[in-house]
């Protein structure tokens, strides 16, 4: 159907296109039609090239990026996604709630798929997500122990606590939690 709407406005988009574009969209069908207007105005053939040009990547799916790049070591990656959201005007408050939104599933899948042995297609079910969103977050669970996630939760509580009692500076808080992430690593299993 999303081709169909690319079709009638005489647009040539590709397949790998259209799934960039639903993936930055997600389920929000209003700015699908915003991005899928402005992609038929930049052009009569689109490529996927074109989607990551003109299509801006979603706050979650950025907050999803840097957990991953923290959990598989890339920090510098991660602070990269950090400050150049902070260039878009991103409060760094609403990141570490999404940050946390992000550890929080890491922590539900790592429990119930290490701990409790689930498979991920049960895991999915349990946790009403889509099962391949859980497939790859399940890839990363070898590099980080459901108990590393749990501190890793209450260091994000703490920050956020000394943000809002005005201890800490946000933009150096969140960018100094980046930076020193490899700490939790070094914690053993409780």
């Amino acid at each position: 159907t999303a081709k169909i709407y690319f079709q009638k406005k005489g647009v040539m988009i590709s397949d790998e296109a259209i799934n960039l574009l639903l993936e930055r969209t997600g389920d929000n069908v209003s700015r699908f039609i915003q991005e899928a207007d402005k992609l038929a105005l930049y052009g009569k053939e689109i490529d996927v090239d074109d989607v990551h040009i003109m299509v801006p990547v979603p706050l979650e799916q950025n907050a999803f990026n840097i957990c991953e790049f923290l959990i598989t070591n890339q920090i510098n990656k991660a602070i990269k996604v950090y400050r150049d959201l902070l260039v878009l005007k991103e409060e760094p408050v609403r990141l570490i709630a999404l940050l946390a939104s992000q550890f929080r599933l890491y922590t539900q899948i790592s429990y119930l798929y290490t701990i409790e042995k689930n498979n991920q297609d049960d895991v999915a079910s349990q946790l009403k997500i889509h099962p391949y969103r859980v497939k790859l977050m399940c890839r990363n669970l070898v590099r980080i122990s459901y108990f590393q996630l749990l501190l890793v939760m209450e260091k994000l509580y703490q920050l956020d606590s000394k943000i809002k009692s005005m201890e800490v500076d946000p933009v150096i808080g969140l960018e100094l939690f980046l930076v020193n992430f490899n700490s939790v690593r070094e914690k053993r299993d409780i």
